[in-house]
């Protein structure tokens, strides 16, 4: 599993990006990546198979070679999740289903387009105050066959930080057991 995220991040000038995986098993179905794509824009993405264990695995690094081939040969964000979603709902195994966000960033433009598809909201950080932001959500992938996923354009500026999590965070528990009442924060 570990093959399948990025072992370095893009080099970008004026932008940084970090991910973690610490799965609660040896193997799980939540994943992050990122990548350059041939016109210079970055895809971040990050998200959660459910289920656990090795099938939610293998799922993954299904999902995120679908994801890489279709922005790699010029697929819109929209359109990628739609071909993967079409794939997923035709070949689906046991009510599987993958909820996760697709950042592309256009760094020559400072422009960020963002589509979730069922996941979590994520956290920016924009002029020192940290919001959740909640977008018009689509379904998760491999639910709804013919679904159109809809995004969003974010306009970037200096200091801007972007923090997004799978429900893994949400679902910690503290060492004795209990969970956490807290909202996750960004890490510092």
């Amino acid at each position: 599993q570990e093959s399948y995220l990025p072992r370095e991040f893009p080099d970008v000038p004026g932008y940084q990006f970090a991910g973690k995986l610490n799965p609660a098993r040896q193997v799980s179905g939540d994943f992050y990546d990122a990548f350059t794509i041939p016109d210079g824009r970055v895809a971040v993405l990050i998200g959660d198979v459910s289920g656990k264990g090795l099938p939610s695995a293998l799922y993954m690094c299904r999902l995120l070679t679908e994801i890489r081939v279709g922005l790699k040969h010029g697929q819109t964000t929209a359109g990628v999740l739609g071909s993967v979603n079409r794939n997923l709902c035709e070949q689906a195994t046991r009510g599987m289903f993958v909820t996760m966000i697709l950042f592309l960033l256009d760094p020559a433009r400072d422009k960020l387009v963002v589509a979730n598809a069922g996941h979590l909201p994520f956290l920016m950080q924009q002029g020192g105050e940290w919001r959740e932001i909640m977008l018009d959500k689509n379904p998760p992938l491999g639910i709804l066959r013919d679904r159109r996923f809809t995004t969003h354009m974010i306009d970037l500026t200096q200091g801007t930080t972007f923090f997004a999590y799978t429900d893994g965070v949400t679902e910690a528990r503290h060492p004795g057991g209990r969970r956490s009442r807290r909202a996750p924060g960004p890490a510092q």
